[in-house]
């Protein structure tokens, strides 16, 4: 399942981005702070993994992005 591109818009216009999803969530739902550690533990994860991915293609600046955003979430963590 992915999220809809609509949905992906509106975060944008209000300057944010799809990993402060899960702190909207968490908020609204008011969710267990474990369970919220635990999205951003595998959003981290999975940006991690996704940044080795450009590594191994050559494009520094995707990883880079990607790279960034795994230290982002592991920070909100």
């Amino acid at each position: 399942m992915s999220i809809p591109q609509a949905l992906i818009e509106a975060l944008r216009k209000r300057g944010l981005d799809i990993e402060d999803l899960i702190d909207i969530l968490a908020a609204k739902l008011d969710l267990d702070p474990l369970d919220t550690a635990k999205a951003h533990a595998e959003l981290a994860i999975a940006m991690f993994n996704e940044g080795l991915n450009f590594v191994s293609k050559g494009d520094v600046v995707q990883a880079s992005e990607k790279l960034y955003k795994a230290v982002e979430e592991g920070i909100k963590l």
